[in-house]
Parts: C-alpha cells; structure tokens; sequence
C-alpha cells in the first residue's frame, strides 16, 4: 500500500517540526499500535468462536442467565462476592437489575 490518508500525513508534518529524540518515541509508539492492528487480537479455535457465536445469538434475543443461575455458577466456582446493582434506565423510569462480581472477589475458604 503506497498511499497514506490525509490526515496521516498532516501529523507527519507535525512531527517533523519534533526534535529527533521526540520524533523516534513516537515512531516506536505508531509501530507498536500498527503492529497492533496487524495481529488479531486474540486466537479462538472453532469451537470457541462456536460459542461465542452462540452467547452472542442468545444475547440479541434478550436471553440471558437469570440472578440465581449466575449465583450458583459463583458458587460451583467457589466465589464470593455477588452482587446485584439496580440501575435506572435514562429518562425510562423503568429500573433493571444487572448481575455483578463485587469490588474485590475472593475465593471462598
């Protein structure tokens, strides 16, 4: 890819009036960020990407697990700390529930 977008260039003008001390910290850094967007950002295998694809299905069609479910998969983990935060919708009225690990979660002893 030969081109740049123009906006690009004009940080590239910017940069050149930097000292070349500046300039090579921020070449490090742009590197690191395309290098970024390069590589994906994480490896799934197929059955993984399954489930995703599932969780994600379920979650459009509003399905999700209930405060019991989510307690009791605490538990068969041995974890602490469930909460539940009540929040209001903006402008609604209407207040939904939303399932939460507290602050600090530890393992139960």
């Amino acid at each position: 890819m030969s081109q740049i977008s123009r906006r690009l260039e004009q940080s590239l003008d910017k940069v050149r009036t930097l000292s070349l001390d500046q300039q090579d910290l921020l070449a490090v850094e742009l590197m690191e960020r395309a290098g970024d967007l390069l590589r994906p950002a994480i490896e799934t295998t197929p059955e993984e990407r399954a489930d995703l694809e599932a969780a994600l299905a379920a979650a459009r069609r509003g399905e999700f697990a209930t405060e019991e479910e989510v307690a009791a998969m605490y538990a068969k983990y041995g974890l602490r700390g469930f909460a539940t935060r009540r929040t209001r919708r903006p402008g609604s009225g209407v207040f939904s529930a939303t399932s939460m690990p507290a602050t600090h979660v530890a393992p139960a002893r």
